[in-house]
């Protein structure tokens, strides 16, 4: 029997696990012919990184990535493909033999609070775990949250009565008002607290756990005896506590986690949630659905740091916060409730070099051809309802004694991808760095350079099937021809309704640690923080990373700091043939930063800033580069390729799962697909590039809840109330 050719469009996250699973099969190389088209030289997608050679060899990322304790999927994914590679001998004398070399726990978050004008820093420490995500063989007692709405109502529940029973402890203040609700709260007799503390809270937290697992089994009348006891326990405390919530920072936090629960659990038990999974409330925004449910504080750090984390702003817009309730709560749950190791994993070097290194390496040697700069432009169907052809730009090609292009370069016994090609393996490299054209960058689609060639694959000769890993903003590009030929609408409704955004980032290598510049939040971990000052609300301590790279003692790099958040969309974007476009819009950013350093960062760092100037000699800048912000790397991402999905309210209905194209021999892959995880993460990328894999060979069969849990494939996309129509 003849193999299937299988075509696989990008080399994001999603287009490379469905490869990864695909070849991960006994016997697939009887069965299937695969072929990887890339653009560019590099694999990532919105993920990629690279090494910068003239500069000490420096990471330079599209974003800050941060791994997340409750990404079994992905963890599944790279535990394999390094084992893989470690039993083939394929990244010889590498530092990172194993998946867990190649991650580090992280367990500390910051938040910051604006309170009377000044800006404080909320710590937040989760406590880390000895489980490791990945893996089968959990090591701690399982967690009350088993990946149901109920169990996440126990795992609340527990959360907030252990932070209160620490603040009992030492704050006299909460201590007395403890002794206020002991006096005035009682009820659930026979669920009375332990050790000494017995408020209401503590008999809620008891009454719930011991409810069966199933609600459909809970005697009658018992969600409405839990909300109205923990109601009245939510109501008195902010009537004791609030007047000195403005003073106290511990009260005022306190007040606003257990508010914020109490909106989380009230909206869970009476919304449907129970009966109906995340999908029902989905069409709401997150911040107005908890104010709706009785959250006294919105917006708050915390949910304003949810955001933020999830770029959740329309248009790029900090006035236009927009995120679907159901996929916000399931993910915050699915974070906080079910983290394995630690709340948060840092990679141990570049995305490129720790996560698609390994995949690389393993599907090669498996026998996955790729087919780098390769640039998708169109997918042409049929009139039978597949894909009948895809038409492809080739922007350089490799020298016939070269053979096939080897993308990688080693920085310290990693194999790396660089920051730009490895032009001597290529046959066009004299006119791809000839200075007379404007933009050279092979991966801008404002890129002057002609292409040298153009393919167009046919349906039947070159490919049976189609997988579509390519980001989402450009599939409106790409795809154009497919909305008029699907029956369905889906294809429209889908382009319509989900949105992209574009993102800015800079990232700072400077001579003093943060310590030294007046950070102090009580701990010295490297943290994560959201929730600050436009136009960069988000920071990333990435110091770790500074011994991945090649700095000499004189450069005397201290601290590696990553700031990012959205970009606003560019009503006035230049059309696709103007090549001066991209420098506008770095400049714009670059401005951007330097104002940002200028200003707001000295809340921050206090002695970073000297006479309300960012001081510019912290910069490590080996070139001399002036001004000296342009000596640090500084992102903005606009093309369609690298524009960030979005979950705004009302959208999740309008994505098709990876095995609903509409098109006979096309299945898609990526984080805008519908999964168990409908937010821009890697989690929900690896989960989708299963489903795909799934939806051409049948395995696997599923997919990895919270805590392991084993969901039935068909099951995995979230749970949608009403699938739209498309209009």
């Amino acid at each position: 029997m003849a193999k299937q050719k299988i075509a696989i469009l990008g080399g994001g996250v999603g287009a490379m696990t469905a490869a990864f699973e695909i070849t991960d099969q006994p016997g697939w190389q009887n069965q299937y012919d695969i072929t990887v088209y890339q653009l560019g030289w590099r694999l990532g997608g919105k993920g990629a990184s690279g090494r910068n050679h003239a500069i000490a060899d420096r990471i330079q990322e599209h974003g800050l990535h941060v791994w997340m304790g409750f990404y079994e999927n992905a963890f599944d994914v790279m535990r394999r493909a390094y084992d893989y590679c470690r039993n083939n001998n394929l990244t010889p004398g590498t530092p990172f033999p194993s998946y867990l070399d190649a991650f580090t726990k992280m367990p500390f978050l910051t938040v910051p609070e604006l309170v009377n004008g000044e800006w404080k820093i909320w710590p937040v420490y989760w406590t880390p775990n000895n489980d490791i995500p990945g893996q089968d063989n959990p090591t701690d007692a399982p967690s009350p949250a088993d990946g149901t709405p109920w169990g996440y109502i126990r795992a609340i529940l527990q959360f907030i009565r252990a932070d209160f029973d620490r603040l009992c402890d030492g704050e006299p203040l909460i201590q007395g008002i403890v002794d206020d609700l002991c006096d005035a709260l009682m009820a659930l007799d026979e669920y009375k607290g332990t050790a000494g503390k017995d408020t209401l809270l503590h008999r809620v937290e008891n009454f719930a756990a011991a409810l069966p697992l199933d609600p459909a089994k809970h005697p009658p009348g018992s969600l409405d005896l839990l909300l109205k006891s923990l109601g009245c326990f939510h109501d008195k405390l902010i009537e004791l506590a609030e007047p000195s919530a403005k003073s106290n920072d511990d009260i005022r936090r306190l007040l606003i986690i257990i508010s914020t629960a109490w909106g989380f659990i009230h909206g869970i038990a009476c919304d449907g949630i129970l009966e109906n999974g995340f999908g029902a409330i989905e069409d709401e925004d997150f911040e107005q659905w908890l104010a709706r449910n009785g959250c006294k504080y919105v917006p708050s750090p915390l949910t304003v740091s949810m955001y933020d984390a999830a770029f959740a702003y329309q248009h790029g817009d900090p006035q236009q916060k927009r995120g679907g309730a159901g996929s916000f709560l399931h993910g915050w749950l699915r974070l906080m409730a079910s983290y394995r190791g630690s709340l948060m994993w840092w990679m141990n070097a570049g995305m490129g070099d720790t996560i698609f290194t390994p995949i690389y390496k393993a599907l090669a040697h498996r026998g996955v051809k790729f087919e780098f700069f390769r640039k998708v432009t169109r997918l042409v169907p049929s009139a039978s309802g597949s894909i009948d052809a895809i038409e492809i730009d080739v922007q350089a090609n490799v020298r016939p004694e070269v053979g096939t292009y080897d993308p990688l370069v080693p920085v310290k016994g990693l194999l790396c991808w660089p920051s730009e090609p490895n032009y001597d393996q290529l046959v066009e490299a004299r006119q791809l760095r000839d200075p007379k054209y404007i933009n050279r960058d092979l991966e801008s689609w404002w890129t002057d350079l002609p292409a040298f060639g153009s393919i167009r694959l046919q349906a039947g000769r070159d490919f049976d099937k189609v997988i579509l890993g390519i980001s989402f903003g450009a599939l409106k590009y790409i795809c154009a021809d497919l909305p008029a030929a699907d029956a369905s609408r889906g294809w429209r409704g889908m382009l319509d309704n989900l949105q992209a955004i574009r993102t800015q980032a800079f990232q700072l290598w400077l001579n003093k640690t943060k310590e030294e510049l007046g950070w102090n939040p009580g701990r010295n971990d490297d943290p994560v923080m959201c929730g600050y000052l436009e136009p960069f609300d988000t920071w990333g301590d990435e110091t770790h990373l500074i011994v991945r790279e090649n700095w000499t003692p004189q450069d005397n790099v201290q601290q590696n700091p990553y700031w990012c958040n959205s970009a606003p969309d560019d009503p006035q974007q230049a059309p696709f043939s103007d090549p001066s476009y991209p420098a506008t819009q770095l400049q714009i950013v670059t401005n951007n930063a330097a104002n940002f350093l200028n200003g707001p960062v000295g809340a921050l760092w206090p002695k970073a800033v000297i006479n309300g100037q960012f001081d510019w000699g912290l910069l490590v800048n080996p070139l001399n580069i002036t001004p000296p912000i342009a000596s640090q790397w500084i992102r903005v991402n606009i093309d369609p390729s690298e524009l960030y999905v979005l979950t705004v309210p009302g959208s999740t209905k309008y994505r098709l799962a990876p095995w609903d194209s509409r098109f006979e021999n096309l299945i898609l892959a990526g984080d805008w697909t519908l999964t168990e995880v409908n937010l821009g993460c890697v989690e929900a990328a690896v989960q989708s590039g299963k489903m795909a894999a799934y939806a051409l060979t049948g395995s696997p069969t599923f997919i990895y809840g919270s805590y392991r849990r084993q969901i039935p494939m068909k099951e995995a996309p979230m749970r949608v109330v009403a699938r739209a129509a498309a209009p």
